[in-house]
């Protein structure tokens, strides 16, 4: 027997064919497990009227085509595509249907974990009837270009992971875009955030290795740990002054960052915040820093220069370990302690600061060229 069924009949647990390209799902089977069709080469699977899940079908690689009977109460196919009974949810695109181009129908409300298979797919037109599209909806799609219409209030977590984006326009009805849901977007190199979007959460835009520019909307106020970690291509970002947080390791690795504007609002530059950040030369510090976190600035290579703000009252361990072409550090009167390690690896460092400060007395246990600021 190609498949194995439950003691009862009722739930198809696994697929084991490897010749044929079409499967009729047996009578009696109800429900299907959802690794029942992993790996397998159907390019057609047939629901009959009984079968109340089948979202097993995203899972199946080479499949075409979804085809279920007129008479099936949970599901209806069109073209191919596996939609809810009345259409309001799109719920499985085969992942080998050979268009380049879908348009989702008129109707449709809701996005289900649809596209994350689909490996030919280019582009897809969506309808001004969509409300919500589930997070992975795009997750590992091969999915390009994307419009989302007026009416989507939120972008899921996961929702475009791993896909193929270039290009996405994402209306001012988005109010959030929640976490990891670009990461790794490998391509992706034109995206917008709307003005209502008030939290960059963690991950968001992770790994997105061809994002050149992002313009952050005036009313941000919090970037989330590791939001744009990783861009690697990422030259130039200004943070609205509502910006009140930084998280850890928000803009590490962006090698190609050289500027970068921060807003008066931070209280913290948090852990490794711009850690490996090999092309940033310059930064300038708002007055209202209190704390420089571990390693917020580690292995920041090109980095020549950087003038700490009076109020500054603690450069914990490693924030600049590693920056070999740090040469000059100017240090105010309010810095009371400064890391172990927090200038390991700057060869040619100077510390500048008022004499017979704290930094003064920093310099000379570590043995740290020092240069009085009278």
């Amino acid at each position: 027997m190609e498949y194995k069924l439950s003691d009862d009949g009722k739930r198809l647990e696994r697929y084991y064919g490897e010749t044929e390209s079409e499967f009729t799902i047996p009578d009696g089977v109800e429900t299907v497990d959802y690794d029942a069709f992993e790996e397998c080469e159907l390019k057609k699977i047939i629901v009959h009227k009984n079968v109340s899940d089948v979202y097993a079908a995203r899972y199946c690689p080479e499949l075409e085509s979804i085809e279920v009977a007129e008479d099936n109460p949970y599901y209806r196919s069109i073209d191919g595509v596996l939609f809810d009974k009345d259409c309001k949810t799109l719920l499985v695109y085969p992942a080998k249907k050979s268009d380049r181009e879908y348009t989702v129908p008129d109707g449709v409300e809701d996005i289900g974990s649809a596209f994350g298979s689909s490996s030919l797919l280019e582009e897809v037109f969506l309808p001004a009837s969509l409300k919500k599209i589930d997070g992975d909806a795009f997750e590992y799609s091969s999915v390009r270009f994307l419009d989302l219409p007026f009416g989507v209030k939120r972008i899921e977590s996961g929702t475009f992971a791993n896909s193929s984006l270039v290009r996405i326009d994402i209306p001012e009805s988005v109010e959030a875009i929640e976490s990891g849901a670009f990461c790794q977007c490998f391509i992706l190199s034109l995206v917008n955030i709307p003005e209502n979007v008030k939290v960059i959460e963690s991950f968001t835009f992770d790994e997105c290795l061809q994002l050149r520019t992002i313009d952050l909307p005036e009313d941000l106020e919090i970037i989330e740990s590791y939001a744009f970690s990783s861009c690697q291509s990422l030259e130039d970002v200004y943070v609205p002054q509502g910006v009140h947080k930084i998280g850890n390791g928000a803009f590490s690795g962006c090698w190609s960052l050289e500027s970068i504007d921060l807003p008066s609002e931070l209280k913290i530059i948090e852990e490794r915040v711009f850690a490996r950040c090999s092309s940033l030369k310059s930064i300038d510090l708002p007055d209202g820093v209190e704390v420089i976190e571990n390693e917020a600035f580690a292995e920041c290579s090109s980095l020549e220069s950087i003038e700490i703000p009076e109020g500054v009252l603690e450069i914990r361990n490693l924030a600049f370990c590693d920056c070999k072409s740090l040469t000059e550090v100017f240090l105010p009167q309010s810095v009371k302690k400064i890391g172990e390690n927090a200038f390991r690896n700057c060869p040619n460092l100077t510390i500048r600061a008022p004499g017979g400060s704290y930094a003064e007395q920093y310099a000379k246990e570590k043995g740290i060229k020092f240069q009085p600021l009278n």
